[in-house]
């Protein structure tokens, strides 16, 4: 959709969950595909759903950027251990040259 010279896409609802590949520990990122023509300048994660824990953990969405492809985005929890499951939204945009 273009609005005001800027192309925007929502890309989900997209599912991340605990990584077990030990990586850095609290987080969890991928990377998911979008169809904007070049790199999306603006990415923006909304959590949609949070699993039921025990003790719910701080959870911070986070946008690590992208390329010409994927958009990747990621959580940053307070440790593995109490890791929820979450479904996102991803809002990426791109902005027109002559409008910037």
């Amino acid at each position: 959709m273009a609005l005001l010279g800027t192309f925007w896409q929502v890309v989900g609802p997209v599912t991340i969950a605990p990584n077990t590949g030990g990586a850095v520990p609290g987080a969890a990122y991928a990377a998911y595909a979008h169809s904007l023509p070049t790199i999306p300048e603006v990415v923006i994660p909304v959590a949609r759903s949070l699993q039921v824990l025990a003790v719910p953990p701080p959870v911070v969405p986070l946008a690590l950027g992208g390329t010409q492809t994927h958009a990747t985005v990621g959580v940053l929890v307070g440790s593995c251990a109490s890791h929820p499951v979450i479904a996102l939204d991803i809002y990426a945009a791109m902005i027109h040259s002559s409008v910037r």
